[in-house]
């Protein structure tokens, strides 16, 4: 796993990277 889903909408998902412990958003 590694990373925890956070929010799933139209401006894409956003996750926290556990390894570099903080948060992103992959658009797609």
């Amino acid at each position: 796993m590694g990373q925890i889903i956070l929010k799933s909408g139209t401006k894409g998902t956003w996750y926290f990277d556990m390894p570099s412990k903080e948060f992103k958003s992959s658009t797609r």
